[in-house]
Formats: structure tokens, C-alpha cells, sequence
């Protein structure tokens, strides 16, 4: 009879598919702590690999201790598998008719552990914090060119608000 059970395939479990629950029951979800700092920071340069890990570390250290910031941080076992930085930002956010607004600051998953839920998982922790800190929306931003980005925002339920292009001019002495 054993031998019957390598054979039988799942496809749902309690609505979910069997390869995301599998996944599910290894992962956990935390509020950053102190001493996650440089895991964090390490990540960080894979997303903005044009700033040093010193230069990284330097700002998830004001970040954790901030009180309109919050790092949630994402381990499959006891490896640290993502982060996602969310704030909560009292200017005008565009797209966004409230204040104070939440904001996805930056979001992070390694690249093999993707399409499993985890980034998901990491926005509706700062969408729980947003909505705790009297945040009536959840806004976020991202490159233009960046396609993973724009996708998985849409998947998310966000709604492109617009498409800006920065310009900057050095002014003569």
C-alpha cells in the first residue's frame, strides 16, 4: 500500500496548490530585528547593487530603529530569503488621496525562491503595519523598465497610478 502513495498527486490542499503549501510550511515572516542588520543589508545590495554594504548597513540600522519604517524579513528554514522595507510617508504620494499613506519602499525575494507567494506574503505584512500606523492606502513605486516589478505589483492589486520621467540640470555659478 505504501508504495501507492509515490504515485498520488495533489493538486490542492485546503485551496491552495501543493507546490505553494509545501512551500508555506518551511517560511516564516518576522519584524526585523538589530541583530539582522548586515542580512539585511546583504540583500539590500543585491537589490541596489549600486550601494555599498557599508553605506546599506549604515541605513537599515536608522531604519529598524525608525518609528515610520519597518523591515520585514522573510527566512525559508533559517536562511533569510527576502526583506521588504514599507514606510509611512505625510507628503503627497501620487495616486494616493489620503494622509498619512503607506508606502512599499523596496521589496526583495532571491531570484529561487520566486513565484511562491513569498513577495505576497512580505507586502501583506506592511500592508497589516500601514493599516496599524491609521493608513487608509498602500501606495509603492518602481522603474519603468523593471517588468518583474511592474507584474508583480499588478498581481498585488495595485494600479499604476503614472509613469513620470525625472529630469535634472546642473545650475551655472
Amino acid at each position: 500500500m505504501a508504495e501507492l502513495w509515490d504515485k498520488v498527486e495533489f493538486d490542492l490542499i485546503n485551496g491552495v496548490s501543493t507546490h505553494t503549501w509545501v512551500w508555506k510550511q518551511c517560511w516564516n515572516s518576522y519584524t526585523a530585528r538589530e541583530k539582522d542588520y548586515e542580512k539585511i543589508a546583504r540583500l539590500a545590495c543585491e537589490l541596489w547593487p549600486h550601494h555599498s554594504l557599508t553605506e546599506m548597513c549604515d541605513e537599515i540600522k536608522e531604519i529598524i530603529a525608525s518609528e515610520n519604517d519597518m523591515i520585514f524579513t522573510l527566512y525559508c528554514y533559517k536562511e533569510m530569503v527576502g526583506f521588504a522595507h514599507c514606510g509611512v510617508r505625510k507628503d503627497y504620494v501620487e495616486g494616493t488621496h489620503s494622509s498619512p499613506v503607506g508606502y512599499l519602499e523596496g521589496i526583495y525575494v532571491k531570484e529561487k525562491y520566486r513565484n511562491l507567494g513569498f513577495a505576497t506574503e512580505l507586502v501583506t505584512c506592511c500592508q497589516n503595519w500601514a493599516k496599524s500606523k491609521g493608513c487608509k492606502e498602500f501606495a509603492s513605486d518602481c522603474e519603468i523598465t523593471n517588468d518583474a516589478s511592474v507584474k508583480l505589483h499588478q498581481r498585488l492589486g495595485f494600479a499604476e497610478a503614472s509613469r513620470l520621467v525625472h529630469f535634472a540640470k546642473k545650475l551655472e555659478d
